[in-house]
């Protein structure tokens, strides 16, 4: 959905236990909380309740082209925001109830006289 490529993966498909992404010049990796032999059968409530209390950030040059991006694969967003601090963001949650933001600054704000 964000555009990254699958670079390499410890197996086919969905079901890996990590996973390498690559967008332009960014590199993610992931990995799951547990390996396949040690995976439960279904997701720890537990786990899943705490993923509240983390926030991602991710600096993109252009918040607007990625909102109206994002917009045309069907995400509900919020429209970007400028911060208190003038960082214009935008905030989502990943399939896992992760949330992400994507921010950079806002040049005009920090011109003002």
């Amino acid at each position: 959905m964000l555009g990254f490529e699958v670079v390499q993966a410890s197996g086919e498909g969905d079901d890996v236990d990590w996973v390498l992404l690559k967008l332009n010049s960014i590199e993610l990796m992931l990995n799951t909380a547990y390996e396949k032999p040690g995976r439960p059968s279904g997701p720890d409530e537990r786990r899943v309740s705490a993923h509240a209390d983390t926030l991602f950030y991710f600096s993109h040059p252009d918040i607007d082209m990625l909102y109206s991006y994002l917009l045309g694969k069907d995400m509900h967003l919020k429209q970007p925001q400028i911060t208190g601090y003038g960082w214009k963001d935008i905030y989502l949650l990943d399939p896992d109830g992760y949330q992400l933001c994507f921010h950079w600054p806002v040049p005009c704000y920090y011109n003002r006289s």
